[in-house]
């Protein structure tokens, strides 16, 4: 939200979108009065569907706004008509592809600046237990990162490649530490043996809920020599 509102270096209307795709993941009193406020008064018709259309999946009655209703502020005369019959009617369709993500990711401010608490390292088959992991951690207020929650628009199963696994490296690296959801689906996953490795040379904390012993307890993973998933040669692992 910093990002979208300084007043120094405005965004264009391609980075606004791509603002407001990132803050619908968001659940909180700062985004609803975001989204209240653009859903208010955003003379941009994209937008502000977007703010009316989160506001109404998050539970909140909201009115759309006409766009012959919001007043426009300006007081020069081109910069009136150009809010009003140009910007209002700017579109954008972002490219729902790891590659695009890639590109953000080594481009643009919103991405870079991006940071988590912890990053699952897990397999979707414990799709229930990831869900309740997160659950457990956002209610102790700590940012987590789950790629098919928190890139869910961008990484696509049928679509893994070079692009998929740059941006999970990347995520890694945006990651204070991770958190190893060891289960019988888990060890077997060549994602997971590749993400462990990976912050393992990152020196970053790794800590482990073991499912299979039914242990729910975040215990750090120390000695990496006799770990099931220690490879140095991880790199070749076969990923897709």
């Amino acid at each position: 939200m910093g990002l979208y509102e300084r007043k120094n270096a405005p965004l264009n209307h391609e980075e606004k979108v791509y603002i407001f795709h990132e803050l619908e993941k968001y659940y909180c009193v700062k985004t609803i009065n975001f989204f209240r406020k653009h859903n208010d008064k955003e003379i941009n018709h994209q937008l502000r569907n977007m703010a009316f259309i989160t506001l109404q999946k998050w539970g909140h009655y909201v009115k759309l706004r006409k766009k012959n209703s919001i007043r426009i502020s300006a007081k020069n005369k081109k910069r009136k008509e150009y809010l009003k019959n140009i910007y209002s009617n700017l579109t954008y369709d972002i490219k729902k592809i790891p590659q695009e993500l890639e590109y953000r990711i080594e481009n643009n401010k919103d991405q870079k600046i991006k940071s988590y608490d912890y990053f699952i390292s897990h397999s979707s088959l414990d799709y229930n237990e990831v869900q309740e992991l997160i659950d457990n951690l956002n209610r102790q207020n700590k940012n987590i990162y789950c790629d098919w929650i928190s890139d869910t628009n961008f990484l696509k199963r049928k679509l893994v490649g070079d692009a998929t696994k740059k941006v999970i490296e990347k995520r890694m690296e945006q990651s204070k530490m991770m958190i190893l959801l060891k289960s019988n689906n888990s060890i077997i996953s060549n994602w997971v043996k590749y993400e462990l490795n990976y912050f393992r040379e990152l020196k970053k904390p790794i800590f482990q809920i073991d499912l299979i012993d039914k242990n729910n307890n975040l215990v750090e993973i120390s000695d990496f020599s006799n770990q099931w998933f220690y490879d140095e040669e991880y790199k070749n692992i076969n990923l897709y």
